[in-house]
């Protein structure tokens, strides 16, 4: 069953026209984190995840404070993501740069020292078939 991503972006400017373009990424498979809720003052929350990087053909990732993620170890961290409160990280196929994680992911840490608890979200559409 194909999944697909749609990633629209659009720019208004003052009262003119806006530009807007909307894209899809679709794959066999889907991994998620839906509101998972991290407390203030927290370290390395873990997060047991699936996702082979190779694989991705879309990824959003949002949270709604500011977060630290790191990915396979919280002493270790083979990537780590700043996340800013609000701004997603979206990567796709399609993008201009290189996906920030460059390994297979078994396990999400995330820190949160912004002052207030946050709700974390991520979602990935990646291809599925060997």
């Amino acid at each position: 069953m194909a999944i697909t991503h749609t990633l629209t972006r659009r720019v208004a400017i003052g009262g003119g026209t806006p530009l807007e373009s909307s894209i899809g990424y679709t794959g066999t498979g889907e991994v998620n984190v839906n509101g998972e809720s991290v407390p203030d003052a927290t370290t390395d929350q873990l997060i047991v995840i699936a996702i082979d990087v190779s694989a991705i053909q879309s990824i959003y990732i949002i949270s709604t404070k500011a977060l630290t993620l790191e990915t396979n170890s919280a002493t270790v961290p083979v990537d780590t993501i700043v996340l800013v409160a609000d701004v997603p990280y979206i990567w796709h196929t399609g993008s201009y740069f290189t996906n920030l994680l460059g390994t297979d992911v078994t396990q999400i840490f995330l820190t949160n020292a912004s002052g207030a608890a946050a709700t974390f979200d991520l979602r990935c559409v990646y291809d599925a078939t060997p």
